[in-house]
C-alpha cells in the first residue's frame, strides 16, 4: 500500500512538474508578444515582468536573440526608407526636368528637325529620316501645367535658349564686286580695273629695267637699180640701260573713289657708236642719276558691271617735270666735232594732263580688261624756243587669270601712239612714235597683306625696249 500511495504521489509532483513548465512556456510566450509589439521596451522591464533575473535561465537567453533579431529589423526598416527616399527624390528631380523641357518647348518657335538630335541626343541619321515627324511633334507639342514641388525642393530656373545663327543676307551689287587686296586681283589694280575700299592704304615698292638698243643708218649718195650704192653709208648704234625704282602709294578715299601717287627714281646709261665700222668710229657712253617725273591721279567708278555690263573706272592723270630733261642739261663737243649731252637725262621736261577710262569683264575665274587715255603734252619755252612734245594716245587691253586664290596670271598688248614735236611752231621730222609692247604679269601672295608681282614686256615696234623686266611688293594697312 505504501509502495502504491508513493507510486500516485510521484505521479503527482510530475504531474505538477509538467503543469509548471507548460506554465512558464506560455508566459515566456507572452513576453515574446509583448516584446514583439512593443520593440522599443527596454531590457529591464522585460526582465521585471517575466520577474526573473537576467542571464539565470534558458528563457532569458531566448529574450536575447529575439529582442537580437527585432534590432536586426529595424535595421533592414530603416535602410529600406532611406532607399525609398531616395528614389522619390531622383523620380521629383526627373519630373522637373520635364516640367522644364515642356516649358522651353512650349515658349519657343518651331524648330528643324536638325535642332532635335542636340536635345534628345537622337543619332543624326535617324532625326533625317523622322524630320517631318519630330517638326510636326514640335509645333503640336501645347505646355503641361508643372507638378508642385515639395517646399523643401527649389526649383531650378529653365536655362536660356540661345538665339538661332543669323540667315546669311543676299549680297548686293557693291558686295559682289571683287576685293582688290586678294592676290589675284592685284594685277587687275595695276591695270586701273579695280579700286581699293574706302580706309584702305596700299605702299607698292617696285624696281624696273629697260633695255633699248636702235640702229640708225645714213646714206650719201645715190644708188643704181636696188643692190649698189655709190656714196657713203653710215651705221650708228644706240644702247640704253634704264633702271627706274619707284613707290607708289594708293588710298581709297570713300566708296568707288581712289587717288594714287607715284615717285620714281631713275638711273639712266647712254651708250652711242657712231660711224660703225669705219674708221671714223666713235663710241660715246653717258649716265645719269636722279628723281624721275611723279605723277598723280584719281579714279572712280560710275558703273557696276551686271552680266555683260562692264565695270568702267574713270581716271584722271597728271605728270610734273621734277626730273632733269635733255633740255636743261649742258652739252659738250666731242674731238670728231658732234654735240653730245654731259649727262643722261632722267625726266622728259613736259608737263602732262589727261583723262582716261578702263571696262572690266567678269567671267570666272578670267577677267577681260580694255581702256583707253589721252596725254595732253604741255609746251614749255627752253633757249628761247618753243616746244611742243606732241600729245599721247594710249590704248590697251588683256585679260587676267586666277589660278588660285594666291596666285594669278596677266597678259596684256599697250599701244602708245605719239605726235611729231614741233619747234617753234614747225614740226621736227622723225619725232612722231608708235611704242607697242606685249606684257606677261603674275602675282603671287605672301601673306594676307603682302604680294609680289612680277611682269615682262616686249617691244613690237622699232620705237618699243628692246624688252622691260618688273618686280613689285604690294603692302595693304587697312587705315579704319
Amino acid at each position: 500500500m505504501r509502495v502504491a500511495a508513493d507510486g500516485a504521489g510521484l505521479g503527482r509532483v510530475r504531474r505538477g512538474r509538467r503543469v509548471a513548465c507548460r506554465a512558464a512556456l506560455g508566459a515566456t510566450a507572452v513576453a515574446v508578444g509583448v516584446l514583439a509589439l512593443a520593440p522599443g521596451l527596454p531590457a529591464q522591464e522585460d526582465q521585471t515582468v517575466l520577474g526573473r533575473p537576467a542571464g539565470k535561465s534558458a528563457d532569458a537567453d531566448e529574450l536575447a536573440r529575439a529582442q537580437r533579431r527585432i534590432e536586426e529589423q529595424e535595421r533592414k526598416l530603416a535602410e529600406q526608407a532611406r532607399i525609398v527616399a531616395e528614389q522619390q527624390k531622383m523620380l521629383l528631380d526627373q519630373q522637373r526636368r520635364l516640367d522644364d523641357l515642356e516649358r522651353r518647348f512650349a515658349q519657343a518657335p518651331p524648330a528643324p528637325s536638325a535642332v532635335l538630335p542636340a536635345l534628345f541626343g537622337i543619332p543624326r541619321g535617324a532625326a533625317d529620316q523622322a524630320g517631318h515627324r519630330s517638326q510636326t511633334y514640335v509645333q503640336d507639342l501645347q505646355p503641361v501645367p508643372p507638378i508642385p514641388l515639395p517646399p523643401t525642393l527649389e526649383p531650378v530656373a529653365p536655362a536660356p535658349l540661345e538665339p538661332a545663327a543669323p540667315v546669311p543676307e543676299t549680297p548686293t551689287a557693291d558686295e559682289e564686286r571683287p576685293e582688290s587686296e586678294k592676290p589675284p586681283e592685284l594685277l587687275l589694280l595695276e591695270a586701273g580695273g579695280v579700286l581699293l575700299p574706302p580706309g584702305t592704304l596700299q605702299i607698292e615698292p617696285s624696281l624696273e629695267y629697260t633695255h633699248i638698243s636702235s640702229n640708225r643708218v645714213a646714206i650719201s649718195g645715190f644708188t643704181i637699180f636696188e643692190a649698189i650704192v655709190i656714196g657713203t653709208i653710215r651705221v650708228d648704234e644706240i644702247r640704253r640701260d634704264i633702271v627706274t625704282g619707284a613707290v607708289s602709294a594708293r588710298y581709297g578715299l570713300m566708296d568707288r573713289v581712289q587717288i594714287e601717287a607715284r615717285v620714281p627714281g631713275v638711273w639712266r646709261e647712254d651708250d652711242e657708236i657712231f660711224g660703225l665700222g669705219t674708221a671714223a668710229q666713235e663710241e660715246i657712253t653717258i649716265d645719269g642719276l636722279g628723281i624721275g617725273d611723279p605723277e598723280v591721279s584719281a579714279a572712280w567708278q560710275p558703273i557696276i558691271g551686271d552680266g555683260w555690263v562692264p565695270d568702267v573706272i574713270v581716271r584722271a592723270r597728271a605728270r610734273f617735270p621734277f626730273g632733269e630733261s635733255a633740255f636743261e642739261i649742258p652739252t659738250e663737243t666731242t674731238a670728231e666735232g658732234r654735240t653730245v649731252l654731259k649727262r643722261a637725262p632722267t625726266g622728259s621736261g613736259f608737263y602732262g594732263v589727261g583723262p582716261g577710262a578702263t571696262m572690266v569683264w567678269r567671267v570666272d575665274p578670267v577677267v577681260f580688261f580694255t581702256g583707253a587715255g589721252y596725254t595732253f603734252n604741255l609746251e614749255r619755252t627752253f633757249n628761247e624756243s618753243v616746244i611742243d612734245p606732241g600729245d599721247t594716245f594710249e590704248w590697251f587691253a588683256g585679260l587676267n587669270i586666277a589660278i588660285s586664290e594666291q596666285v594669278a596670271l596677266n597678259l596684256s598688248f599697250v599701244d602708245q601712239i605719239t605726235q611729231e614735236t614741233s619747234q617753234n611752231g614747225e614740226g621736227v621730222a622723225g619725232t612722231d612714235a608708235n611704242d607697242g609692247r606685249v606684257t606677261l604679269g603674275a602675282s603671287v601672295g605672301l601673306t594676307d597683306n603682302i604680294s609680289l608681282l612680277a611682269s615682262a614686256g616686249i617691244g613690237l615696234t622699232e620705237q618699243s625696249p628692246d624688252f622691260t623686266f618688273t618686280l613689285s611688293l604690294p603692302i595693304r594697312l587697312s587705315l579704319f
